[in-house]
């Protein structure tokens, strides 16, 4: 998907990092029923995997 291949042989293909604030409970949730979630909280958190990302030469899908 979007030109990034999940799976495959290990040491072959790329780790790749798959982010999901849509589990049960997850802490920036604020109305689960409404799609409500701390936007704030949520772009800290993109910003600290992009740079997880760059150091590790991992791609985040």
């Amino acid at each position: 998907m979007h030109g990034v291949k999940v799976g495959g042989n290990p040491g072959i293909t790329p780790t790749v990092m798959i982010r999901s604030i849509f589990y049960k409970r997850h802490s920036i949730i604020q109305d689960p029923h409404n799609g409500l979630f701390d936007e704030k909280k949520d772009e800290t958190r993109i910003m600290k995997m992009a740079e997880q990302t760059d150091k590790s030469g991992y791609q985040l899908w």
